[in-house]
């Protein structure tokens, strides 16, 4: 996914990777939080497993920030592809979701199929300070 410049005279964007190792074999809430100093801009998302199995089986993550979701819809994650969220369309004058100082980013998966298991999933955030 190409990730957008801030506006001229905005802070430099930067990724946080984000390692989920080991086996992930069912839904999970908070299975990752993350406290943010400093306002942050997010500017994309993405995120990709090192192998999966089971039968039928789909693993979709979520980002929120106070139980607020910033994905329009959860990303499906894929063992073959880097898969890329779209982020939740913004009030005028935003262009991605602003998170304030001291916030939580929580990553939670679902995951379905029969005996589904995803392997070692990385996610990448794209932030922007400021």
């Amino acid at each position: 996914m190409p990730t957008p410049n801030p506006p001229s005279g905005g802070a430099r964007g930067y990724t946080m990777a984000v390692q989920l190792s080991g086996d992930h074999t069912a839904t999970t809430a908070n299975l990752a939080r993350i406290k943010l100093n400093g306002r942050h801009t997010v500017l994309g998302v993405d995120a990709i497993a090192r192998a999966s199995t089971g039968t039928g089986q789909s693993c979709a993550l979520d980002l929120t920030v106070g139980g607020v979701s910033l994905l329009a819809a959860p990303l499906a994650v894929g063992t073959l592809d880097v898969a890329s969220a779209t982020m939740v369309s913004q009030p005028a004058g935003h262009y991605r979701p602003v998170i304030a100082d001291e916030s939580v980013l929580s990553i939670s998966t679902t995951l379905a199929g029969t005996n589904p298991v995803y392997k070692d999933i990385t996610l990448s955030i794209h932030l922007a300070r400021g």
